[in-house]
């Protein structure tokens, strides 16, 4: 990944009775350097690294707890100052993951707050990642009715900027190391809705491109959005298909959408078992599309090796179907689409093994 820093120094100017911040223009801090990119932390809290390889395309940051209090990362000066000509035209962009999971949820994890003279307002960008879940993209745009009020006026706030922070601490215990990567302002509308994480019964755990589901079958599928979108709680915007020879599935008995965690939910009444689905979501201009822009969701799966669709969805142009498959067959031990001797024998081999 090229390492894209659009540097606007905070130029405080005096006179006899004001403060001035510069106009902050667009800024990305990617840690392809290996090195801090101006960002600060509480080196009391938190181990910080900055590895070369294993972001989401190079370098990032890498904080591993070493104290009971919380980790925190702060922005450098490029991300300071005035923010009054971005008011409902930009937004913060990051990718998350989490790289050794802690012992629960912390409730502070993702909380971006931006602080200065005239007030502080903060948004939660959601729950810590699954370790499963490798970099998960989250977004937020600027506009006060997405923020949370702790002090000040909006608009007293955006006219000078003087902190952002970032909390990742994801759990309650001593035991975690998260990653951050591609953390950016961006000038402009929101990006074209994409999918960005999909759990099936509340497991975050995939396996390539068919989700593969334990005994209990499929009941409950969450689909998670990269913006706040309209249209996914629809069910005409949803299609349930099979593969040939098996029975259709039905639809779901409930389908609602989270507008705090940008998060389609569908329920089943009764588990699906032995077979396949497929869902299909709807993209266009009156089907799944982003709620400030009405920009259709960009759904095509960017395929990896061996098949899998690597999140997020899209090629970058607005449009397209996203198609997942969910696959459900007792007895598939090895997960090869079929009940045979190999299933059989991958038993027996195993027989009396136990989880050390």
């Amino acid at each position: 990944m090229r390492n894209y820093v659009y540097i606007s120094a905070v130029i405080m100017l005096f006179n006899t009775c004001c403060l001035y911040a510069a106009p902050v223009v667009p800024a990305q801090t990617t840690w392809d350097s290996g090195t801090a990119e101006g960002w600060t932390w509480d080196v009391t809290e938190a181990l910080v690294q900055f590895p070369l390889t294993g972001g989401v395309s190079g370098g990032f940051l890498q904080a591993t707890d070493i104290k009971g209090g919380e980790m925190t990362i702060y922005a450098p000066a490029a991300f300071l100052g005035d923010y009054t000509a971005l008011n409902n035209n930009a937004y913060f962009s990051v990718s998350l993951r989490t790289l050794v999971q802690g012992s629960d949820k912390w409730h502070s994890f993702g909380i971006l707050t931006l602080s200065g003279p005239g007030g502080s307002y903060s948004v939660d960008l959601g729950n810590p990642p699954e370790v499963s879940g490798g970099w998960i993209q989250f977004t937020r745009q600027l506009t006060e009715s997405k923020w949370t009020k702790q002090s000040g006026t909006w608009a007293g706030l955006l006219a000078n900027v003087t902190s952002i922070s970032l909390n990742i601490e994801a759990g309650s215990a001593i035991t975690e190391t998260n990653g951050v990567d591609n953390f950016a302002l961006v000038g402009g509308s929101l990006d074209t809705p994409r999918i960005v994480d999909i759990r099936v019964n509340h497991c975050g755990r995939r396996d390539f491109g068919w989700y593969f589901i334990g005994h209990d079958g499929i009941e409950l599928v969450e689909i998670f959005f990269s913006h706040d979108v309209t249209g996914a709680n629809t069910i005409s915007n949803f299609t349930f298909s099979s593969q040939p020879g098996e029975p259709l599935p039905p639809n779901p008995t409930y389908i609602g959408y989270d507008a705090t965690r940008y998060c389609t939910t569908l329920a089943w009444g009764s588990p699906i078992l032995n077979q396949s689905m497929t869902i299909t979501c709807k993209s266009g201009a009156s089907r799944i599309r982003a709620l400030s822009s009405s920009e259709p969701l960009d759904g095509e799966w960017v395929m990896g090796t061996p098949d899998y669709p690597v999140f997020p969805s899209g090629d970058g142009i607005s449009g397209g179907d996203a198609q997942l498959t969910l696959y459900h067959l007792m007895g598939d031990i090895n997960r090869d689409f079929a009940v045979n001797l190999l299933d059989v024998s991958d038993l027996a081999s195993r027989w009396l093994d136990a989880i050390p």
